[in-house]
């Protein structure tokens, strides 16, 4: 519509009304560029917003797991001095059965696996990490994810030197299933331990203070990253 009228005042030298319909085009251009850009930067803002809801909830996540854990490392470091303690001296029994069976329990549990921000794995893998304009805080991002793979790498040789020293607990110390009775029904669990076995074995003194180690280093580990979690979600909260 618009060509033919420039086509028409051309022909009729209106150089004016040329001039108009020129005028039109080229406003209505960039307004429509400026509209497209608006929505795409609105677009994105949304984008970020999101986002960075996300990595909130998966920080938050991650501290109340650290937490958690450190608190549970720091029950084992305890539990494993108790049970040396108990083996040193002269005492015939634990002066408490079921303190002392619960501390075997508690140190031949299983680990705790160390989660990454789900969000960040997906911006990494994505290669969205633009999405946070903040060079700086995307670098803070990064650098707690690399934080995160390495404390995991770290976790994963720390569980192989675990269940080396576990084993040597566990051929005096471990759970027992037994059938409770009609078929189908749920099976109840105890847990028996050899005291002579356990103290006349001379690998079990070592591996129950590499085992308090090892607990203590995962921690200091746990802790750290908790609260490199905590202020990095409360930067991004005031984001």
């Amino acid at each position: 519509m618009i060509l033919r009228r420039i086509t028409e005042h051309v022909r009729e030298q209106n150089w004016l009304a040329v001039f108009l319909d020129l005028a039109i085009v080229v406003v209505g251009v960039f307004i429509g560029i400026q509209v497209a850009n608006w929505n795409e930067a609105r677009h994105e803002d949304a984008r970020q917003a999101r986002t960075i809801e996300f990595l909130i909830a998966d920080l938050a996540e991650i501290e109340r797991a650290g937490e958690a854990s450190w608190e549970g490392y720091d029950r084992r470091v305890q539990a494993a001095i108790r049970v040396s303690d108990f083996l040193r001296s002269d005492a015939a029994l634990p002066a408490d059965a079921e303190q002392f069976e619960a501390d075997l329990d508690l140190i031949l549990s299983a680990r705790v696996a160390l989660l990454r921000s789900p969000t960040v794995v997906e911006l990494l893998a994505s290669g969205d990490t633009g999405l946070i304009d903040d060079e700086a805080l995307r670098f803070e991002i990064i650098r707690f994810d690399r934080s995160m793979q390495s404390a995991a790498e770290v976790n994963t040789g720390i569980i192989d030197i675990w269940t080396r020293y576990t084993d040597t607990i566990s051929a005096h110390a471990y759970e027992v299933f037994e059938a409770s009775g009609a078929p189908g029904e749920y099976q109840t669990l105890r847990f028996e331990y050899d005291i002579e076995a356990l103290r006349n074995d001379p690998a079990v003194l070592p591996a129950l203070s590499w085992i308090a180690n090892i607990n203590n280093i995962e921690l200091g580990m746990r802790r750290t990253i908790t609260e490199s979690a905590a202020q990095l979600r409360a930067r991004l909260e005031v984001e």
